[in-house]
């Protein structure tokens, strides 16, 4: 009668082969050693049950656990099942991928090797950016790594390596899509006039992030509050006391407001600045 298909697993040694798997090149080496091994009941009744709840696999045997065909269908249908992959499964670049698909959580489990692989760690920053913290040193100075991981989460910069955090050229763009990334830049960049008005341009709360002097800086206080009032608090006493700077604030104020009503059709509360255009507290 056969072995039904869904029962049958190939092995090159002890390498097992997928339907996919070329056998061109390994035939072009010399002979082929393939033994066909038939799946155990539980195994089989795994493969059909994974597929619609992954997370079955944490009650499998290890032999299931084990099983390359039956770990692939349970984290393409719930990412967070390669927890309990064998330790080998867990180094497995494809199957770790195709859990990457569903969820970042996977790169939890990935197993250590894995953290050095570009693709791996680009596939879980896409996602998650915070799972850069488990890329490999190496990855961590990646340009094109950090931005996608800093883009999905300002706060994956953090994990970054020093120089791209010091970076004006790489970290330029970063706070033009999201000024409060000035957050994570260092300490020079914070105090980098062209960088922070970057920054201020795009969110004017990222005042609250710059250096001292630029804080007392007129020009850098004019932007921030032009485009979100609430950032007046964030500048130095002598500026929050500035009639141009509270006028100016006031006015952005009012338009958020109006904009925001137009939006909800809801009435919304006055912010009042910390000292009113008289220059007396409110």
């Amino acid at each position: 009668a056969g072995v039904p298909e869904g029962t049958q697993r190939l092995l090159l040694g002890d390498v097992e082969l997928r339907s996919c798997s070329p056998l061109a090149p390994l035939m072009a080496e010399g002979g082929l050693d393939l033994a066909l091994v038939r799946r155990t009941p539980v195994q089989v009744v795994f493969l059909n049950r994974v597929g619609q709840e992954g997370m079955l696999l944490s009650k499998a045997p290890p032999e299931v656990r084990a099983d390359r065909d039956i770990v692939l269908a349970a984290v393409r249908q719930n990412g967070a099942a390669l927890r309990y992959a064998s330790e080998e499964l867990k180094g497995d670049r494809e199957v770790v991928l195709a859990a990457l698909d569903q969820t970042s959580q996977a790169m939890d489990f990935a197993a250590p090797e894995l953290h050095s692989d570009r693709d791996v760690v680009l596939a879980a920053v896409s996602i998650d950016g915070m799972k850069l913290i488990r890329a490999a040193p190496s990855l961590r100075g990646d340009r094109e790594i950090v931005a996608v991981a800093t883009l999905q989460n300002r706060s994956a910069l953090m994990y970054a390596q020093p120089h791209l955090r010091s970076d004006l050229h790489f970290c330029l763009p970063l706070l033009r899509r999201d000024g409060l990334v000035l957050a994570f830049v260092s300490p020079e960049l914070r105090a980098n006039r062209e960088c922070v008005l970057a920054a201020l341009q795009q969110n004017g709360l990222a005042l609250q992030h710059a250096s001292e002097d630029l804080c007392a800086d007129r020009e850098c206080v004019l932007a921030a509050v032009r485009q979100n009032g609430d950032a007046l608090p964030h500048a130095s006493w002598e500026l929050q006391a500035d009639h141009e700077a509270m006028s100016t604030a006031v006015t952005q104020q009012a338009l958020e407001g109006r904009r925001r009503r137009a939006l909800t059709g809801r009435t919304t509360q006055p912010v009042i600045c910390p000292r009113n255009i008289t220059g007396q507290w409110g």
